[in-house]
């Protein structure tokens, strides 16, 4: 799995997208921001976010080195003028502790600005090209170059730029080419084959299309997965395209205040796209071929397996939609599968609600393939299907290390009810199914069905309680390994599930906050 298509441009700003926002994608690739002291977006410098950056798990950041100008389009005051603002920026780059991060971008769309993709436009460009590579190789001997970075992929500009590149000892660590046009939909395929095909050295190339997506793509999930299924499908890199606000992840978060763009306010709150990049970062193993109606075709998915277990990501329609869709997963052993499929909605650059369960069940595999109807989907929608063996659940029972009690449903089936502690009775009231979730745990009790919750309960010491199937952040539980214990921390409180030092058998079960005390640390035994 390549994850290359969370890259984002001028997606980090000074105060924003909280950290949470980022490592909530799981992977993160590379992103695109302004020129150390550059004209463009001053809140968003390179050298400035490199920090978040590296903290949050990106792999680099490239340097648009023309936003050094203010205009846009950019002022054109000569090669000579170009060429010191270079020599500045790579000073700046080659003393900054974070120098081996960084990757420069050139020119931005020079096929539009300054030169063109054809004559002398072009033959200009190469030119300029050479001086500007060389420049920067003075001063930064070790430095990573994209380019040559057009509006969009022209075949005779590329095949002289990179025959000119190859025979002129310039040629770009990583290309880099926008897709920002109905075009791509029709023409990626093609184009990517194309460059392939131009030379020795563009045959294994990395490629960054660090410019992707038109503006109604942008926080639309059944687009943007067209995009991703693509860039999985050729292992390309690339980052979402600038059309709204930076610091925004391109709005894949949202802000709940009416300015959208206020500096200094904290994006921190996911829209229906942010699922989407989520599951992808979440998905694990090696990809599988997944094989769509038509390979230009709205409708597109990546398909993932890791051991016995499959995960999809698809979706994908022409406008206001409604299509049924037959998941056909083959290569499957056993009798049957179980499958949950979730949906995320499209909520433009407003917080979205947590994805839905749009279907769920059991189905049996014949001759090694399962079939599994998705019915009603929307085109503006996109999907998560995972499937896995339909071998009987594994339950767990919680014992606590201070008090050697186990956690115990009580045989309580009200919601709201509170979580107890009872004594090693091996009773399906302490037995735990651990259902995964997005990183998360949610803990359904084996003889009642209800699911452990926090109840949103966030004073220290308060009762845990149990309830119904919700999927609210209080039943979701971060398993915290601790010497062969685990701690167990609620999403929506960040508070603890502890035994608070109770010993008697029926004593309520509460949560506190951090204390790595042994009332916070339970072992997990598997029961059948």
């Amino acid at each position: 799995m390549r994850y290359g298509g969370i890259g984002f441009l001028y997606g980090l700003a000074r105060y924003t997208p909280s950290d949470e926002m980022i490592t909530g994608l799981i992977r993160p690739q590379y992103t695109g921001q302004n020129a150390p002291n550059g004209g463009q977006h001053p809140d968003g410098y390179c050298d400035e976010v490199a920090a978040q950056a590296v903290r949050t798990g990106f792999k680099g950041i490239y340097i648009c080195m023309q936003d050094i100008y203010a205009g846009w389009p950019y002022p054109n005051y000569g090669i000579n003028d170009y060429l010191e603002k270079v020599e500045t920026i790579a000073r700046t780059i080659v003393n900054h502790p974070n120098r081996s991060f960084f990757i420069y971008s050139i020119f931005n769309e020079p096929d539009l600005m300054w030169y063109s993709n054809s004559g002398y436009g072009l033959t200009q460009m190469c030119n300029h090209w050479k001086l500007c590579y060389d420049k920067i190789k003075s001063i930064d001997p070790t430095a990573k170059i994209m380019g040559p970075g057009f509006a969009m992929y022209h075949k005779q500009a590329y095949t002289t730029f990179f025959n000119f590149a190859q025979n002129n000892n310039c040629l770009p660590d990583i290309c880099s080419w926008h897709e920002l046009t109905d075009n791509f939909f029709t023409s990626f395929y093609d184009n990517y084959n194309h460059f392939r095909s131009i030379n020795s050295a563009t045959a294994s190339m990395p490629i960054n299309i660090n410019e992707y997506g038109r503006p109604e793509d942008l926080a639309h999930p059944g687009n943007l997965i067209q995009f991703l299924a693509r860039f999985e499908n050729t292992k390309v890199d690339g980052c979402l395209a600038y059309w709204t606000g930076h610091g925004t992840l391109n709005d894949l978060v949202a802000n709940d205040n009416t300015n959208q763009q206020a500096i200094g306010s904290s994006f921190n709150k996911p829209t229906g796209a942010w699922y989407l990049y989520r599951w992808y970062g979440q998905m694990t193993g090696h990809q599988v071929k997944l094989t769509p109606p038509s390979q230009n075709g709205p409708l597109q998915g990546i398909a993932s397996k890791n051991g016995d277990n499959v995960s999809v990501i698809f979706g994908g329609g022409y406008t206001n939609q409604t299509f049924d869709v037959e998941l056909v997963v083959t290569g499957l052993s056993g009798n049957t599968v179980n499958y949950t499929v979730w949906e995320t909605q499209y909520t433009g650059r407003n917080p979205a609600p947590e994805p839905s369960t749009k279907t769920m069940g059991t189905v049996a595999v014949v001759n090694g393939t399962a079939r599994i109807s998705v019915p009603n989907c929307f085109w503006s929608s996109a999907y998560r299907a995972e499937i896995t063996p339909g071998s009987a659940v594994t339950y767990y029972r919680l014992r606590n290390r201070a008090t050697g009690l186990y956690l115990d449903g009580m045989g309580r089936y009200g919601y709201g009810d509170s979580c107890g502690q009872w004594g090693d009775s091996n009773h399906y009231n302490q037995h735990w199914e651990l259902i995964s979730q997005w990183g998360y745990y949610r803990l359904r009790n084996r003889a009642t069905g209800l699911y452990l919750d926090g109840m949103g309960r966030y004073g220290y010491g308060e009762d845990c309680g149990q309830w119904g199937d919700s999927n609210h952040y209080n039943q979701q539980w971060e398993l915290i390994p601790q010497g062969g214990y685990y701690r167990l921390k609620n999403r929506a409180t960040g508070l603890f599930l502890d035994g608070m030092r109770r010993t008697a058998n029926g004593s309520n079960c509460g949560q506190w906050g951090d204390s790595n005390h042994y009332n916070q640390q339970w072992l997990l035994q598997s029961v059948n």
